[in-house]
């Protein structure tokens, strides 16, 4: 903040601010320092008063009636002395005593203390316990008695005890005065060793009066030095910083005026007129200028916002910064506007002179050129693939069974998606003399290539059904599994160097039996008579995927079974079963089988179609979601009943 002008006033202000607080802190205990030690002052000198009031009351207490009014006041001043000794000593300031005050206080302290346990304390006692009864009438003589007695005379207020005693001291051999005798004289020596030790005490009360005394002196002394001292520095402090902060506001000014005279050029500077020293006065006109000139500017950048670059715009001079730049601008967007229209003529390899490194637009717009051209390469490739893809796609629509064909003795519906425009699901049927084929095969991936291979693969199918027709050999299930993988191998694997392979099962069907070989997924068969769906595990075989060895043997993975009338065979690939929810689980074997047997009673057609609309529903929120409502893989269906 402080970098800033406002930021550098602010500070100066704070400091000020701060010093203010500072200064009022210091008066503030500076004057507490004074009524602290004046207070001090005070106290000592009750505590002197009290003393020399114990002093004046003892010695009336001793040659008057001792539990008289004298004796009284003694007992006061000694807890007043108590309490301002108390209230020194818990003062919440007591850290400003200085060493030497501390000392003698404590001197004092210590001395009141022994004086009151050695000499005051046994007096009192010995004054409240000696009780002065008629014996001390005795000792005056037989006429002033009378006279006490007819006047009524408040005896013992007028009483000069110690007169008394001495004046009888001849009477202490009798019996009963003696007591009273001597009991008096010795509490007067008390008292008078008391006096002959109150000089001490005084002594030392009277060297904290004038102790306390000079450190008063001596803070006043500093009041009066101190806080006009601490005014004149704030008040110095003031002047400095406030001339400060106009020097930093002046030379801001001068500087910025001087750039702003710079910026618009010697031409532009306004008629000669006369002028103010004053730098805000300068400031404004050159601000002045700039906006007069920043008004045209923006007339031209307005023009420029909506595509106008016809401007009549003239640097002011060479100074003029943002004329030129504008001029350069206008120049630079005509030549990209130039550009534009050679590439909209189709004149792609026209280039846009890039001014430097940093020309963004200029390599942009070659880099688009560049773009634009392969680009149009790219299409025309794309445009023949997809011709070609077509192609694919109808001839493989073309050789797979039409949806009228018959197979004899059966009822058959089936169907296949595909999960791109060319498939790589196998399916087919024919009736021949030998008995009814059946085919279903994936192969593995999916697009062209697999495609093509399902296409070699059906292909060769067909071709064995027709040889196979015309000979009468066993097994020929076996024999049309081991001849399509030994022409997948060749052309696949040997040929076009591809690890594709597949997954394939045959089937035989004569007079209800089915012979089958192979290996791929489990079929549905429902039996009518159970009215229950089983499991054909075995077609999911045990010989190797056609396309990656030449030499196996089929044999393996024969299996034979039966339908009866009614029943309903069910065959499919990996992509109905493996079709994923939201969730990500597959609709699996389980989905597929109830699909099935829930739709049983249906025709066959309307069972494929109820199955492919369950399935399409299962997995409407994930893979069709995900994969633009197109299915993860390939999915076939073929549904067989027996009639």
């Amino acid at each position: 903040m402080s970098k800033t002008i406002k930021g550098k006033i602010i500070l100066s202000n704070m400091i000020i601010v701060i010093l203010a607080v500072i200064v009022f802190i210091l008066t503030v205990f500076t004057f507490g320092f004074k009524s602290f030690y004046s207070n001090r002052v005070e106290l000592v000198n009750s505590i002197n008063v009290y003393w020399l009031n114990i002093e004046d009351n003892l010695y009336l207490s001793s040659i008057r009636w001792l539990n008289g009014k004298p004796i009284q006041n003694v007992k006061e001043n000694i807890k007043l002395v108590d309490q301002e000794i108390t209230e020194i000593e818990k003062s919440k300031f007591k850290f400003l005593d200085t060493k030497e005050f501390k000392e003698q206080f404590n001197l004092m302290k210590n001395l009141w203390k022994l004086t009151k346990t050695e000499n005051l304390t046994p007096i009192i006692n010995s004054i409240d316990d000696f009780i002065l009864t008629k014996e001390f009438e005795n000792l005056e003589d037989e006429e002033t008695r009378q006279f006490i007695k007819l006047q009524e005379i408040n005896y013992f207020k007028r009483l000069n005890l110690r007169e008394l005693v001495y004046k009888n001291y001849n009477m202490i051999q009798d019996q009963q005065k003696g007591k009273y005798i001597i009991k008096a004289i010795r509490l007067f020596e008390k008292i008078d060793v008391f006096f002959n030790s109150s000089e001490n005490y005084s002594k030392k009360v009277n060297n904290i009066i004038e102790l306390t005394k000079k450190y008063s002196d001596i803070v006043n002394t500093l009041v009066l030095i101190v806080i006009p001292i601490l005014f004149l520095i704030q008040i110095l402090l003031g002047i400095i910083f406030s001339i400060q902060n106009a020097a930093r506001i002046s030379r801001g000014v001068e500087q910025a005026t001087k750039k702003l005279v710079d910026f618009v050029g010697e031409n532009l500077e306004r008629r000669k007129e006369k002028r103010e020293d004053d730098e805000i006065v300068k400031l404004t006109d050159s601000v002045n200028i700039i906006l007069f000139y920043y008004q045209e500017l923006s007339d031209i950048a307005q023009k420029l916002s909506v595509g106008d670059t016809e401007s009549n715009l003239k640097p002011k001079s060479e100074k003029d910064v943002m004329g030129n730049a504008f001029l350069k601008i206008i120049g630079y967007l005509k030549e990209l506007t130039t550009g534009a229209n050679e590439l909209i003529k189709g004149n792609y390899n026209y280039k846009v002179r890039e001014r430097s490194e940093k020309d963004i637009l200029a390599k942009t717009y070659n880099d688009l050129s560049i773009s634009i051209v392969k680009l149009l390469e790219k299409t025309k490739e794309i445009t023949r693939l997809e011709s070609e893809m077509e192609a694919a796609a109808k001839i493989q629509n073309s050789i797979l069974p039409r949806y009228d064909e018959k197979l004899n003795g059966y009822d058959i519906a089936h169907q296949t998606i595909a999960a791109t425009e060319v498939g790589g699901d196998s399916y087919d049927f024919r009736s021949t003399k030998n008995g009814n084929w059946l085919s279903i095969g994936d192969v593995s991936g999916h697009g062209l290539q697999a495609g093509i291979i399902a296409l070699i693969a059906q292909s060769s199918f067909n071709y064995g059904a027709y040889l196979f027709e015309r000979t009468n050999l066993e097994h020929p299930e076996i024999l049309m599994y081991d001849y399509v993988n030994k022409t997948m191998v060749l052309l696949n694997k040997v040929r076009a160097d591809s690890d594709a392979f597949m997954t394939q099962n045959y089937l035989l069907e004569k007079n209800g039996t089915f012979y089958c070989s192979g290996a791929h997924e489990i079929g549905l068969l429902y039996k009518k008579n159970l009215n229950e769906v089983h499991e054909l595990k075995e077609l999911a075989g045990n010989v190797p995927f056609m396309g990656i060895l030449s030499e196996i043997d089929p044999s393996t993975s024969c299996y034979e079974f039966k339908m009866e009338k009614d029943d309903i065979l069910l065959l499919y690939t990996d992509g109905v079963i493996e079709s994923k929810d939201e969730k990500g689980e597959q609709f699996d074997v389980k989905g597929l089988k109830k699909a099935f047997f829930k739709n049983i009673n249906k025709p066959v057609w309307e069972i494929k179609k109820a199955i492919i609309e369950e399935v399409t529903q299962y997995c409407k929120n994930g893979d069709l979601a995900k994969y633009n409502n197109s299915f993860a893989d390939d999915i076939t269906l073929i549904i067989l009943k027996r009639v």
